[in-house]
């Protein structure tokens, strides 16, 4: 499994993800919270080490993401918000993410298109059985 590198505008909060009334929320180094974008968190605190998004409110976003920043859609380990890679299983249809090579983003879902190991997905990303 390849680990997502920080690109050099991602904050590094000093503090893993804190839970906070049932969210989680990560503390930068000047006491704020991260708001509207992708964070690189260290491995710390049963949380692997990775790239998270946070919303508005600095709650860690789990889930379907579609990115405002520039319009892919991401999904985000339910349990703990993590970027995914790779093929999986959502909802009974498989989506295939990217592991940052071919010319896509970590963690892009491919749609309406071919993916780097030849299946065919449709437009809502969703694997056709070809």
């Amino acid at each position: 499994m390849r680990k997502e590198q920080p690109n050099d505008s991602s904050p590094h909060p000093e503090q893993p993800i804190l839970l906070e009334g049932g969210n989680f929320k990560a503390k930068d180094k000047d006491g704020t919270y991260p708001r509207n974008g992708w964070v690189f968190l260290p491995d710390s605190g049963g949380i692997s080490e990775g790239r998270f998004y946070f919303d508005t409110n600095g709650y860690l976003k789990t889930g379907w993401l579609l990115d405002p920043s520039d319009g892919n859609w991401y999904y985000l380990d339910p349990e703990n918000g993590s970027i995914l890679t790779d093929w999986h299983e959502i909802n009974d249809k498989w989506y295939c993410f990217s592991w940052g090579a071919y010319g896509k983003k970590f963690g892009v879902m491919y749609c309406d298109e071919r993916t780097p190991d030849g299946y065919t997905v449709d437009a809502s990303g969703a694997w056709t059985g070809n």
